[in-house]
C-alpha cells in the first residue's frame, strides 16, 4: 500500500498534519456520502447528455467501486484506536513517507521457528505511549540457531478518550532512540499503523503483527526493512497460539475445532 495515496485517512480527505477525532471522521464521510448521490443523480441525468444503457452501468460500477474504497476506510478511521495511533504520529511532526523495502533473506534455508528465550526487560513510557517488552526468541533454522532474535513488544497509546492496544514482533527497536529521536519514533508508530492497515486490508488473513525493523537507507530516511521468513515465522506462531486439537469437546459438551488460546 502506498501510504500517502491509499493511506485510510488521506481516502477521507484528513489531514496528515492536523490532529483530529471521530466527529471529524463523521463529517467527512457525510461530505462523501453526499458527494456520491451527487455523482449518482449526474449519471442519471440526461439533460446535458443522454447516456447509453452501456454507459451509465459502466459510470455506476466506477462509482460503487469508488464507494467501496471510502465505506472501508471509513469503517477502519471510525475505531476509536486507530484515530488514537494517527494522532500519536501527528504528535511527532509532520508525518513522513515511510517505504517498506524487504530484506535478502536467502541465507535462511527454510522457513525458520521462533523458539522463547530469556527476556531482557526493557520499556518506554511517554505522555502519549509506553512501550514494554513481554518476550524474546531465538529463530531456529534446521538446527542452526540464527544470529537473529525477535522480540515482542505491547504498545498502549491514550490520546484524550481515544486508547489503542497492539502487540508486535520485530528484530531490534532502539529504546534510547525511541525517547530521544522523534524521527524515529514516527518511523516506529507509523510501521505499527502500515502493519495495522495492512492487517485489516487482508480481512481473510490471521493477523501477523510482524513489523519488521526500523533502518536508515542510503538517503539518510528511516524506512521498514522486512524479512518474509521471519514474517512467515511470526504468522505460524500466531496461527498456533489460536488452535486446539481437532474433536476436542467445550465444557457446553461440544464438539469444537478451534479456541482462542491466550498466553
Amino acid at each position: 500500500m502506498n501510504f500517502k495515496r491509499d493511506d485510510y485517512f488521506s481516502e477521507l480527505y484528513i489531514s496528515l498534519n492536523k490532529r483530529f477525532g471521530k466527529e471529524d471522521v463523521e463529517n467527512k464521510y457525510e461530505l462523501i456520502e453526499s458527494e456520491a448521490k451527487k455523482t449518482e443523480n449526474n449519471i442519471y441525468d440526461e439533460t446535458i447528455r443522454k447516456k447509453s444503457p452501456e454507459q451509465k452501468m459502466e459510470q455506476l460500477n466506477k462509482l460503487n467501486k469508488w464507494k467501496e474504497v471510502k465505506e472501508k476506510a471509513y469503517r477502519y478511521c471510525s475505531v476509536s484506536g486507530n484515530i488514537a495511533l494517527r494522532n500519536a504520529i501527528i504528535n511527532t511532526g509532520n508525518i513522513a513517507v515511510i517505504k517498506e523495502t524487504k530484506r535478502d533473506d536467502s541465507n535462511i534455508n527454510g522457513c525458520p521457528i521462533m523458539k522463547k528465550t530469556v527476556r531482557d526487560v526493557e520499556g518506554l513510557e511517554t505522555p502519549d505511549f509506553d512501550i514494554v517488552q513481554t518476550e524474546k526468541y531465538d529463530l531456529i533454522d534446521g538446527i542452526k540457531k540464527l544470529p537473529i532474535q525477535i522480540k515482542r513488544y505491547k504498545i498502549a497509546i491514550q490520546i484524550g478518550r481515544d486508547s489503542f492496544d497492539y502487540d508486535f514482533y520485530t528484530e531490534d527497536l532502539d529504546i534510547v532512540s525511541l525517547h530521544t529521536n522523534t524521527q524515529y519514533r514516527q518511523a516506529v508508530l507509523r510501521a505499527i499503523e502500515m502493519n495495522n492497515m495492512q492487517n485489516f486490508e487482508n480481512e481473510n488473513d490471521i493477523n501477523n503483527t510482524y513489523i519488521g525493523t526500523i533502518v536508515l537507507d542510503e538517503n539518510g530516511n528511516y524506512c521498514i526493512s522486512k524479512s518474509e521468513k521471519i514474517r512467515q515465522a511470526v504468522g505460524v506462531r500466531q496461527r498456533n497460539l489460536f488452535r486446539k486439537p481437532k474433536n476436542s469437546i467445550d465444557n457446553r459438551g461440544y464438539s469444537s475445532n478451534i479456541q482462542e488460546v491466550r498466553e
